[in-house]
């Protein structure tokens, strides 16, 4: 937490500033013939302070990679392989959650600003090994 003055002698507290930060930053348009449609800027930011996971992966056909833990705001991007991501999301308390699980279909790239428990990414083509790169904060989910 950091303090400042204002202008008439009086103490403001701000909110802590992260140290490091996980962003991102989408221009969104449609295109139909030579006419573009901007439907607009998404930006979103997450503290990194606690720690940010960064790493390159290789998954082997018909193989997975199972993150350690669950990740809020992830990023992943593919050499273009396809890949197959399982994804949970828990709501509720740790005395009753609620468990949805979900799938996502990409071939290059996915980003996603939701807090999910769970994330399992998988190379669904035999005889086919996909590259890429991910990053995400580590979350557990505390209900």
């Amino acid at each position: 937490m950091s303090t400042v003055f204002n202008a008439s002698g009086g103490v403001v507290s701000l909110p802590a500033t992260p140290t490091n930060t996980l962003n991102f930053a989408i221009k969104a348009s449609l295109g139909q013939g030579s006419i573009m449609r901007n439907l607009g800027n998404f930006y979103s930011s997450w503290d990194a302070t606690p720690g940010v996971v960064q790493q390159q992966f290789s998954i082997a056909g018909s193989a997975s990679l199972v993150l350690p833990s669950g990740v809020a705001g992830l990023i992943v991007v593919s050499n273009g392989g396809i890949l197959t991501l399982n994804l949970t999301k828990t709501t509720g308390t740790t005395e009753s959650p609620v468990v949805a699980n979900y799938s996502v279909y990409m071939e290059q790239l996915y980003l996603t600003d939701d807090s999910l428990s769970g994330v399992t990414i998988v190379n669904p083509t035999a005889g086919v090994v996909v590259t890429g790169f991910l990053a995400y904060i580590p979350y557990v989910f505390a209900g």
